[in-house]
């Protein structure tokens, strides 16, 4: 499996410049950034992006807790959030929790671990035990549909 390093050394260029061809083409001259490109397509490189998402520190995934999908206003409210969240280059990670406390936390946790960027609850409950808080005293949520009492996350 061919690696940056590779593509790199096919081009001429250094690993730093390809990199930047990848992640940020507008900065690259045209000429790089097609002798970058065709080497990319020369040793077949796929980028790692469990690497990627670990230096830049963002999954792009969004985790949504939705008490049941049988309900059509709720199929509506994610139709339109997946739309939303794929324009800006996010994926839903959707979890039909059937009301459940205990697979609302379980999903919860995947924003407390870093496998997800922010949490989406279709239901008036925190899904975040008090182990699950970062160093701020939150972690990203948003309330849609219902109110949650305490006040403490925004609610769309």
């Amino acid at each position: 499996m061919a690696n940056i390093r590779d593509v790199a050394e096919s081009a001429g260029v250094s690993v730093a410049t390809v990199s930047r061809t990848l992640q940020q083409p507008e900065r690259v001259s045209p000429k790089t950034r097609n002798k970058v490109m065709a080497a990319v397509q020369a040793v077949g490189y796929k980028p790692n992006l469990m690497a990627v998402k670990f230096r830049s520190g963002k999954t792009h995934n969004l985790v949504v807790l939705v008490p049941t999908v049988a309900n059509v206003f709720f199929a509506r409210v994610i139709s339109g959030m997946q739309e939303a969240a794929a324009e800006l280059g996010y994926s839903i990670l959707l979890a039909n929790t059937l009301g459940n406390s205990e697979i609302e936390s379980h999903y919860a946790k995947m924003v407390s671990t870093s496998q997800a960027d922010g949490l989406i609850q279709l239901r008036a409950h925190n899904p975040f035990d008090a182990t699950m808080i970062n160093d701020n005293g939150l972690l990203p949520m948003v309330n849609a549909c219902e109110v949650i009492d305490d006040g403490q996350y925004p609610v769309v």
